[in-house]
């Protein structure tokens, strides 16, 4: 209650354990926090989080939120920004598991990766080739070249073999 009394939201959002942090981020913004502070803590939500499928319609629209927001920016690095940028039109990104979700990677050993964790040791990879428009974030953190890719709409992701480059 005292970092919420204090509006120390980082302080607000670490005291929440991780399955709820993103009501707490909610909760700080509906007293207060807004803007690129609001985008930044939201980034660190997402990224420290296990488990944002289990509020996937949010997630997205928290993310297409940040798209059309001037301040939405906040949710990467400078580097992230920059590296958004300088990608190609095109782009085809890797997903361990399944195909049904926002995190995807640039990574294809990263993919396989959390298609073997998610799948007891074995696992399918999905790829796609989207446009970056569709695209609302990249994290360079935790080495993963994490993708938040708001739809496939207009490319079918393909079952890729785990051994197959």
């Amino acid at each position: 209650e005292q970092a919420k009394a204090e509006a120390n939201w980082p302080k607000f959002l670490v005291l929440h354990e991780r399955p709820y942090r993103l009501e707490a981020l909610l909760t700080a913004s509906a007293l207060g926090l807004k803007g690129r502070a609001f985008w930044g803590l939201m980034a660190w939500v997402w990224t420290d989080g296990e488990g944002p499928r289990v509020n996937r319609a949010l997630w997205q629209q928290l993310f297409r939120a940040a798209k059309a927001d001037p301040d939405g920016a906040a949710l990467m690095t400078e580097e992230e920004r920059l590296f958004m940028t300088q990608l190609p039109n095109r782009i085809t990104v890797y997903r361990g598991g399944s195909h049904r979700g926002m995190s995807w990677t640039l990574d294809r050993e990263k993919a396989l990766f959390f298609a073997r964790w998610f799948n007891s040791g074995t696992g399918t990879i999905w790829t796609v080739t989207t446009s970056k428009a569709h695209i609302a974030a990249y994290f360079s953190g935790r080495n993963e070249q994490e993708i938040i890719l708001l739809t496939t709409r207009g490319a079918l992701p393909q079952k890729v073999s785990a051994t197959s480059k």
